[in-house]
């Protein structure tokens, strides 16, 4: 049975871009485009910028280096929000960390070159960025669908307290991670891996207090079962392990003994639906507290290991992605393709869990013939609309191709061109198809983007002037 609905929805602002999304992507989108002197609304769900940095925990950046730790790959609002936070002592720079078998990320041997960060300071620093850039923040403010006439976006009808909204835009950029705003205009969309439309496990992340950090860190040396999966196997013989997963991943943050685990995989659970998003969070708060018992009596330096909190939005690694100009393949990123129209780079591996075997990657050891992946201004624009484009992970790309670009320093580098060719569109009045890519490329350089790896060291770049 279906209702009716109509209402009508006072118009509460007019901008040159307005930003749909709070985490990586629509923090560089909208400090972007807000330095290159556009009128900028961002709109986030939740009270605080960060996505799942901040919300999910995530507390720990990957992929900001190329894989083999030689040279950044990511820099400009990146690089400039560490270096706030690392300037505060909320961050450590990934310059600072080992090339492998970072303790960041539980000793994986793949793993080095990574950015501890505390969420507090990072929702601050974000925030404060984005007001400075002179973007205006709307909290609790959610994406209802766009008001769509011959291919043009006049606007996004939105939801807050308030009641219904319209918020008119020259440029929309999709920052939801879930190409909601897209989707709702009508783009061609795919959702999870091409056979069976399912996607990976999400994650109700644990941050814990007081682990013995030297007793953690032995074992793992001694023992190079540093994803606990003889521990894991020995609790199964017994009947102890009641997860589906067969792995451990505590990340230890900047301060020691403090730790976030990303460990469940919690998996059948659609991103995009809101009974299996509230179903995960229920279940994913009761397995917390069984893992977290478990890791107690088992797993070394974890004996009085106090839980501090666990995730308020579950961690989604993905959902709807455009169906854009471009496709970025698999063969593309294990060929190590060049691109005409590269506007980011990513420096992290693959990493799609499969569905139904959430501790399983069917990529692994597979080749990449470069130590980073190049991202095309293509992907992010999706097909029948002008004046709309996305930045994040639901960017246009093969399920299997998505692990390596969704990562967040990745994601916060595809903002930034998104605000910056949002700007330059809606300041000349042209399609987003119509922005010049060479144009485009030197302003990102000219911020501190990196789009050719030079071994360069990351340092902060100076504001635009407006």
């Amino acid at each position: 049975m279906l209702q009716r609905f109509t209402t009508e929805a006072p118009v509460i602002d007019e901008v040159d871009v307005l930003v749909c999304g709070g985490g990586p992507a629509g923090i560089g989108a909208a400090i972007a485009a807000g330095r290159e002197g556009a009128s900028v609304m961002l709109i986030e769900q939740q009270g605080q910028l960060g996505g799942v940095a901040t919300g999910a925990l995530v507390g720990v950046w990957l992929g900001s280096y190329s894989r083999d730790g030689a040279y950044p790959v990511v820099g400009g609002i990146f690089s400039e929000i560490v270096h706030r936070l690392v300037s505060e002592g909320a961050a450590k720079p990934a310059a600072e960390d080992v090339v492998g078998g970072s303790r960041h990320v539980g000793y994986a041997p793949w793993h080095g070159r990574v950015v501890p960060f505390e969420f507090e300071p990072c929702k601050r620093v974000c925030e404060q960025m984005a007001l400075e850039a002179g973007a205006r923040i709307r909290y609790f403010t959610q994406v209802v669908r766009p008001k769509e006439e011959d291919g043009h976006l006049q606007g996004v009808f939105v939801h807050s307290k308030s009641g219904m909204e319209f918020i008119s835009a020259k440029v929309v950029v999709d920052a939801t991670g879930d190409a909601d705003v897209a989707f709702r205009a009508g783009c061609p969309v795919m959702k999870g891996r091409e056979e069976d439309g399912l996607m990976s496990p999400v994650t109700t992340v644990l941050v814990v207090e007081e682990v013995d950090s030297a007793a953690f860190e032995s074992y793992c040396r001694k023992t190079d079962d540093y994803r606990f999966r003889k521990l894991i196997s020995e609790l199964k013989e017994k009947e102890e392990w009641p997860f589906v997963f067969e792995i451990i991943i505590c990340c230890e943050m900047a301060r020691r003994g403090r730790f976030c685990v990303n460990t469940l995989r919690q998996t059948g659970i659609d991103g995009t639906n809101a009974d299996d998003l509230t179903r995960g969070m229920i279940e994913g708060r009761a397995q917390a507290a069984t893992l977290l018992d478990l890791m107690r009596r088992y797993v070394p330096g974890f004996a009085r290991a106090r839980l501090v909190q666990t995730s308020s939005v579950l961690g989604v690694r993905d959902t709807r992605r455009i169906i854009g100009d471009y496709v970025i393949t698999v063969a593309d990123v294990t060929e190590g393709r060049h691109y005409p129209d590269t506007i980011a780079l990513s420096g992290y591996g693959w990493d799609m869990a499969d569905p139904k075997r959430p501790s399983h990657q069917c990529m692994w050891g597979k080749p990449m013939r470069l130590p980073y992946v190049e991202i095309p201004y293509r992907s992010l624009l999706p097909q029948g609309v002008g004046n709309l484009l996305v930045g994040g992970r639901c960017v246009s790309a093969e399920w299997d191709a998505l692990g390596p670009v969704r990562i967040m320093p990745a994601c916060f580098a595809m903002g930034q061109a998104a605000g910056t060719a949002a700007a330059m569109a809606a300041q000349c009045g042209i399609t987003m198809r119509d922005v010049s890519v060479s144009a485009l490329r030197e302003r990102l350089v000219a911020q501190g983007a990196i789009l050719t790896p030079d071994g360069g060291s990351i340092r902060p770049v100076s504001r635009v002037a407006r």
